[in-house]
């Protein structure tokens, strides 16, 4: 008698339980960090590891940009199984297979070389750089930074400008907190950010006052991405751009915007 054999299984699943052949498939596993609010951020109560279904949330986690993802992937009849979890076990999520798609993601030259990307963003990401209100320095653009010491979260992509501006002394810190800390001792001239997730960690310290920000110098969209060896990246990129396409032409998007 010959061993069954795992598609074997399955049909007979389809069979005597009407599960609809390809259902299996129907999952995308998302890999995210939990500090981005308010494109998308954790609470206290995060489940990291957690499956939704279509017409379903995810639980102590949301934001725009999970918004957008999230609706564009159920518009497709797709269950995400979400991870929030810190960059580095994305990273290995990713390149172990156990998740697909890592959001939101800015482009650059490095990063084009390891990913695919859809054509719909999720977000735009302004770059810009935060200085102490009393410093009356002002300047466009970054080539007037070059004397400067400047913060930048370890991790975080600051558009190609930022990468190229070798002359500039960056100095990477652990978190944005601490970075605005830094600066208000001195030990920073000035600290690179994301100006909406950065704008909010202000707010939510009370700290609007002691600090502001010069104009934006770069800006980035961003997206969900795949890694180009993942055999499935290419086909659920796609169908969050025809998610993404429905949601714009229906005006959802932009009702997800005012909420």
């Amino acid at each position: 008698m010959k061993a069954w054999t795992g598609s074997m299984v399955v049909g007979l699943l389809v069979l005597f339980l009407g599960i609809p052949a390809g259902a299996e498939e129907r999952v995308v596993r998302v890999a995210r960090l939990q500090d981005y609010a308010p494109f998308c951020g954790a609470s206290e109560n995060i489940e990291r590891d957690q499956n939704i279904p279509s017409g379903d949330d995810a639980v102590g986690f949301g934001g725009n940009c999970w918004d957008v993802l999230r609706e564009s992937y159920h518009q497709e009849g797709f269950t995400i199984q979400l991870f929030v979890v810190p960059w580095a076990r994305a990273m290995s999520y990713l390149n172990q297979g156990k998740a697909d798609i890592l959001f939101p993601e800015g482009k650059n030259q490095e990063r084009e070389w390891a990913f695919d990307y859809p054509e719909e963003p999720t977000n735009q990401a302004n770059f810009v750089v935060y200085v102490r209100a009393d410093n009356s320095v002002e300047w466009d653009g970054l080539a007037p930074v070059a004397r400067y010491r400047i913060g930048v979260k370890r991790g975080f992509n600051c558009g190609d400008q930022w990468k190229a501006a070798e002359s500039i002394r960056k100095h990477e810190v652990g978190s944005i907190v601490d970075a605005f800390v830094m600066l208000s001792q001195k030990r920073l001239d000035g600290v690179v950010g994301y100006e909406g997730p950065w704008d909010y960690v202000l707010g939510q310290e009370g700290w609007q006052e002691r600090y502001r920000k010069l104009p934006a110098f770069d800006a980035s969209l961003e997206y969900p991405v795949a890694l180009k060896s993942n055999g499935r990246g290419r086909m659920l990129l796609d169908a969050f751009d025809r998610g993404k396409r429905h949601l714009v032409k229906t005006g959802v998007v932009d009702s997800l915007k005012a909420s």
